[in-house]
């Protein structure tokens, strides 16, 4: 418990409470027992609760496991996104093109996007899949296990 007379400041007649909520803040990822605040006209008092075991604090760590699902999950689903709109650009652009070439030329230079831009869609269907063909399907998530694993192994 910290006691203090109570002192007014002269300039300011509020504080603006910022140390106070802040050190709320932190009791409360610490511990479910809150802080007492106690102010009359004499004196200012926080009574702050014991923290009497570091294994108090392992219970009260957030479980991000769930959020980090669903960041993913959003992930995947914004990667499909923007494959679909690729290939929707791809199929409305490149038939547009090969008609622009049909009325301007003989030359069939519309062979040259549309193989290229067909790549690109392909490359991008195998990032969006995980496929990978040189180093086997959904080798970055088996890679970032992998890591994971050899940290907490670190940190043990």
């Amino acid at each position: 418990m910290v006691k203090n007379n109570l002192q007014p400041k002269e300039i300011l007649k509020r504080g603006s409470g910022v140390g106070l909520a802040n050190i709320q803040q932190r009791y409360q990822l610490l511990t479910d027992r809150k802080i007492e605040i106690t102010t009359n006209n004499q004196f200012f008092s926080v009574k702050l609760p014991l923290l009497t075991k570091i294994l108090e604090m392992e219970k009260r760590k957030p479980d991000y496991t769930e959020n980090d699902a669903w960041l993913r999950a959003k992930e995947k689903v914004k990667a499909e996104k923007d494959f679909y709109g690729n290939v929707t650009s791809y199929l409305i652009i490149i038939p547009a093109l090969a008609l622009f070439n049909y009325l301007s030329s003989d030359f069939p230079w519309v062979i040259s996007p549309a193989v290229g831009w067909g790549i690109m869609v392909i490359f991008h269907w195998m990032s969006v899949n995980n496929f990978n063909p040189l180093l086997g399907e959904n080798w970055e998530e088996r890679k970032t296990r992998e890591f994971m694993n050899k940290d907490k192994i670190k940190q043990s």
